[in-house]
């Protein structure tokens, strides 16, 4: 499924992150109780998103790089899957600074899915523990590393998928490229990754 979908906060930077809308890969998985968890991976790749704010605790607070965790910027944009399924996710991402430098990233993405054996819709998940190794980025070219942990949000589930959708968790690993090398400041950068982990839909 999924993703998704950024940034770089207050300080200027703007990193794309992809959370893919997904589907289970057929013909792996196991039954218990009427419900079936299936295993899945997507490849997707996004465009820039677009900046959409950002807040403060308390204004003239200095820049995140100074005082970590102290501002939020806000990230939308869309990511586009391949492969063993195929679909469009609609993420919109709070990013912070952490002390450490990285960018600390969670949302809640939407995302249309046909999931086999569950049916064809829309549902959110959670993404969270997202981090982007900012001070490891590719002196060269940019390009850092990201990672984010995903769980479905089953009352979220629409259109078939509403109550057969009951579950599902995984990881999501990533790169953000910058079509501007070390400009991070430039809203043109693009990401690619993989999503994977596991789905359970009812019978």
């Amino acid at each position: 499924m999924l993703a998704r979908r950024a940034l770089y906060a207050v300080a200027a930077v703007a990193v794309a992150v992809a959370t893919p809308s997904f589907a289970a890969e057929s013909g792996e998985g196991s039954d218990e109780g009427g419900s079936r968890t299936q295993a899945m991976t997507a490849t997707y790749d996004e465009g820039a998103g677009h900046y959409d704010g950002a807040t403060c605790r308390r204004v003239g607070e200095p820049t995140p790089y100074v005082a970590p965790d102290t501002c939020r910027e806000y990230y939308a944009g869309d990511a586009h899957f391949k492969g063993s399924f195929e679909g469009v996710q609609h993420f919109y991402l709070e990013t912070w600074f952490k002390a450490d430098g990285h960018l600390g990233y969670e949302g809640t993405p939407t995302f249309e899915a046909t999931v086999p054996g569950c049916g064809k819709g829309t549902f959110q998940i959670h993404e969270y523990d997202g981090d982007i190794d900012e001070p490891g980025a590719d002196p060269l070219t940019g390009d850092a590393q990201g990672f984010n942990r995903w769980t479905v949000l089953p009352a979220t589930a629409t259109g078939d998928l509403a109550g057969r959708l009951i579950g599902g968790h995984g990881v999501n690993h990533w790169t953000q490229h910058s079509t501007r090398g070390l400009d991070f400041s430039a809203t043109d950068g693009f990401g690619n990754g993989t999503f994977s982990g596991t789905l359970t839909c009812r019978h």
